[in-house]
């Protein structure tokens, strides 16, 4: 009884680590591509956008590169930059104005990025990242958490001509 117990255990604990470094990888997206914004699919609430590009690359299986090119309504544009590791660790978002941080983490399939923006921090927003199953989409779902707004901010992309 004793030896089947331990067996028993023993084929458990084998068939919970294959399923979880299989789940790891597998359930690990990539969002490489040039993704351009649909404005006309997007529901906008806080930042007034004309445009915005997304560049992103995983040089690293844990690393996410991105460059956001943004056109806000008034003309103006805005240049991102940043390259972050997927298992929570932050990092800093370079932009040339203010000290922006960001930690990102996947959740399943999910990318899942929380942003501290400004030099205190005093405004954090939390972000989920999911791709439509043919991959022709990228959603972002954009939420408020400090200080707490009720709106919820969806960004529709497509990716750009000439992107695989």
């Amino acid at each position: 009884m004793r030896r089947s117990g331990i067996l028993l255990g023993l084929v458990i604990a084998g068939l919970a680590s294959v399923a979880s470094a299989n789940g790891q990888t597998s359930l690990k997206t990539k969002f490489t591509g040039t993704w351009e914004l649909a404005l006309d699919k997007s529901d906008v609430k806080v930042t007034k956008l004309a445009g915005l590009q997304l560049k992103i690359d995983h040089p690293d299986k844990n690393e996410i590169h991105v460059v956001e090119m943004a056109k806000t309504d008034n003309g103006q544009e805005k240049r991102r930059e940043y390259t972050c590791s997927t298992m929570g660790r932050e990092c800093d978002v370079s932009d040339g104005s203010q000290a922006d941080k960001l930690s990102m983490y996947y959740d399943g399939p999910k990318l899942i990025v929380i942003e501290r923006i400004g030099k205190d921090s005093d405004t954090v927003v939390k972000r989920i990242y999911e791709l439509s199953e043919d991959g022709s989409t990228l959603t972002i779902q954009g939420t408020q958490m400090v200080p707490p707004r009720a709106d919820v901010e969806k960004l529709v992309f497509g990716k750009a001509a000439g992107t695989p």
